[in-house]
């Protein structure tokens, strides 16, 4: 079996292209849950910098996020 799509071919089997096509879609998904997002805050004078960044790695904690300062 044989499937174009614009300038790529896949080839195999149905079972090979079915296993593929979940193997792709596992990485699709890998990579979403893997993004990186870089957030800047700015705090006035008056607010405790350590305490803000300690209750937004509390909150990433608490949706399973990885937190890096």
């Amino acid at each position: 079996m044989k499937i174009s799509l614009g300038e790529y071919t896949i080839e195999g089997t149905p079972v090979e292209l079915a296993e593929y096509d979940r193997l792709t879609e596992q990485a699709e998904a890998k990579k979403e849950r893997h993004a990186t997002t870089t957030v800047v805050i700015e705090c006035p004078p008056t607010m405790d910098m350590e305490k803000v960044s300690q209750a937004i790695r509390d909150a990433m904690m608490a949706t399973s996020l990885r937190c890096e300062v």
